[in-house]
């Protein structure tokens, strides 16, 4: 009796292993899947960071023109509207392709639009809603809205 039970203890049974081998593999999977969440949100955080750069630097004309005079804002706000055309986009960089630049709104404090009202009509501070377009490497576009309010000098006319 006592040889039958040396017997059975030396090592492990096929069940046991298979079993141990279908917990290893879920865990792998729980890992796999984590990774794979980890990395789609760095790529997520990166396209986002480069929209907001780059609505910044699609602004920035807007923030320096609205502090000269109404006709040099007006004059910006129709190039940027009409071409799209930013610093940003002077560089020739092959990644800017993926991004799509235009204004989703254009309004007054009153709500008036800044594109249907002359500009003397205009009541500030001006609100701007950019909207950017990213297309990825799979054709997914992505879009995001950034709001600008932009406040004219007190002697700007």
């Amino acid at each position: 009796m006592t040889i039958i039970m040396k017997h059975k203890n030396k090592g492990f049974t096929l069940i046991e292993v298979l079993i141990s081998l279908v917990i290893f593999a879920f865990g792998m999977l729980g890992v796999a899947m984590q990774m794979s969440k980890s990395l789609s949100n760095t790529i997520n955080n990166e396209v986002h960071s480069s929209v907001m750069q780059l609505a910044m630097q699609s602004i920035e004309p807007l923030n320096i023109a609205v502090l000269r005079d109404r006709d040099a804002f007006s004059a910006a706000l129709t190039n940027l509207a009409n071409t799209g055309n930013t610093p940003a986009f002077a560089t020739n960089n092959s990644q800017l392709k993926s991004f799509d630049i235009s204004i989703s709104s254009a309004l007054d404090s009153d709500g008036d639009s800044l594109f249907a009202e002359p500009n003397n009509n205009w009541a500030p501070p001006y609100t701007i809603i950019l909207e950017v377009e990213y297309t990825g490497v799979e054709e997914n576009t992505l879009s995001f809205f950034t709001t600008h309010v932009l406040v004219p000098n007190e002697t700007s006319s």
